[in-house]
């Protein structure tokens, strides 16, 4: 995890907000979801492009936060029932990590999707849902709750 969030911070300052918020999309999105997804992708990239400005300094301490953070020690204090979801292609939170935090967690229950990247819920709702939902105690299918989110 060091070299990749040192990889982003290098593109942050060798070449830019705009290049780093580029980076980010084929980095957080799984490849076969960006092919399906460009204009898409790019329509939110160029409405992002107005939206508020992102400050370079506040990007680099983000990074320097996440990579400072450490509560492992901490998740064997956890007690509520936890369900850990993770797509195996997922190079931000890789599989092996989530594992680490749930064999962590007492009790808690790892389930690592075939595919679908960090955001496995937007490439691959249906699953993400068919996993989680039903731990939450909810009757109901990613089609559902995107018709109820409109």
């Amino acid at each position: 995890m060091q070299r990749l969030f040192a990889g982003r911070k290098e593109i942050l300052d060798r070449l830019g907000v705009e290049a780093y918020r580029r980076h980010a999309v084929t980095l957080l999105n799984a490849p076969y979801w960006l092919a399906r997804n460009d204009a898409a992708v790019e329509a939110e990239l160029q409405a992002s492009e107005i939206g508020p400005i992102i400050d370079a300094d506040d990007i680099r301490h983000r990074i320097d936060a996440v990579l400072a953070h450490d509560a492992l020690k901490e998740l064997r204090l956890i007690q509520a029932p936890t369900k850990v979801v993770v797509a195996s292609d997922d190079v931000v939170t890789p599989a092996y990590h989530s594992a680490e935090i749930a064999e962590s967690i007492q009790g808690a229950s790892l389930t690592v999707l075939p595919r679908g990247g960090h955001y496995a819920i937007r490439a691959e709702p249906d699953q993400y849902c068919s996993t989680l939902l039903p731990f939450l105690g909810v009757q109901a299918s990613a089609a559902d709750l995107t018709r109820t989110a409109k």
